[in-house]
C-alpha cells in the first residue's frame, strides 16, 4: 500500500534479536596480527542490547567487556 501514499501497517522486524544470542564481532585490520593469513577476523560475543536502530551491543566473554 506504500505506492498509494498510505503507510505500511506491517512492522519491519528483520533486525530484532533475542537477548543472549550468539554472534560475531568484526576485528578491524589495525588490531589484527599482520602477516598471519589465517588469524581470526571476528570474535564470538553475545547480544545484550541495542543503541538506536542498527547498533548492536555485544558482550565479549574473553575481555569481559561490552563492545
Amino acid at each position: 500500500m506504500e505506492y498509494i501514499g498510505t503507510p505500511n501497517l506491517v512492522p519491519n522486524l528483520h533486525s530484532i534479536r533475542k537477548y543472549g544470542e550468539l554472534g560475531f564481532d568484526y576485528i578491524p585490520k589495525q588490531r589484527r596480527v599482520q602477516g598471519d593469513k589465517f588469524s581470526a577476523r571476528a570474535i564470538q560475543a553475545y547480544f545484550v542490547g541495542r543503541e538506536g536502530s542498527r547498533i548492536y551491543l555485544m558482550w565479549d566473554l574473553i575481555s569481559n567487556k561490552v563492545i
